[in-house]
Parts: C-alpha cells; structure tokens; sequence
C-alpha cells in the first residue's frame, strides 16, 4: 500500500499490510524484492492490494507495475484474484461480497494488462451479480 495511505488508514498496519513509498526508488525497490523473497518461500502467501492505493471503485482498475515486478520474481507462485464489493443498496448496514477467482498458475506468460483484465471481469461480476440478486446470507462470524 502507497505510504502515505498507509499512514493515514493506520488499520492496514495492524493487519500485516507492507508500506511501499514510490517517491523513494531504493526503499521502493526493497519492498518490491522484500515481497518477492516472501512468496519464493514455501507455504506463504502474499495479498496484493494492486492499485497501490484505495481509489473510487466505480473507475477501472488499475494496476502499479510494481505487482508485474513481483510475479516475475516468483516464477512458481499461483495468481488467485480475489474481488470484494461493498453495497448500501438494501439498507443502511453495508453488505460485503467476495469472490475468489480460479488461481492463474502459468504467471509468466501475463502481462500487466491481462492482469487487469482477469481483475476488472470478474469484479464487474461481482458486482452485477451482488446487485442483481436477492440474496440469502449466511453468517461468517
């Protein structure tokens, strides 16, 4: 997550999330390789948040080059795109939907704009279905 974002949503520290600052190239580029050390080990994972930053999510997305820097360095992780959509639409409570793709595991073929494509389509999903159908919930927690 950019930096300055970071800072100012403290909570993504709580939970583990990695700071990048873009206006540094060496710490950025420390983070980058950090990251890709950590999925290269056995038995990890790594969520990206690939905008960088928390942007409106009615715009496309789009993808910092930073994530295709990683792939590349982790040649045998799997890509598993996970879409999260929040709605009002039923009420005041807000309700969440995610929807976790189908893991990606030739990675080397992709490129940055596959990638945002895989991400847009099935987030675009997400929300036509969440938006379109009454839905019976079952509770997580």
């Amino acid at each position: 997550m950019e930096d300055t974002q970071m800072r100012q949503y403290r909570f993504f520290s709580r939970i583990g999330a990695m700071s990048i600052n873009r206006g540094n190239i060496r710490s950025a580029l420390y983070t980058l390789q950090h990251a890709s050390e950590w999925l290269n080990e056995v038995n990890t994972a790594l969520f990206l948040f690939p905008e960088g930053k928390i942007t409106n999510p009615a715009t496309p997305i789009h993808i910092e080059g930073g994530v295709m820097r990683i792939i590349n360095a982790a040649p045998e992780c799997l890509l598993v795109p996970i879409s999260i959509f929040f709605s009002h639409q039923r009420g005041n409570k807000p309700e969440l939907f995610i929807q976790i793709g189908e893991p990606e595991s030739d990675i080397s073929a992709l490129r940055i704009s596959d990638v945002q494509t895989i991400m847009q389509t099935q987030l675009d999903a997400l929300r036509e279905e969440s938006l379109a159908t009454n839905h019976s919930f079952r509770r997580l927690i």
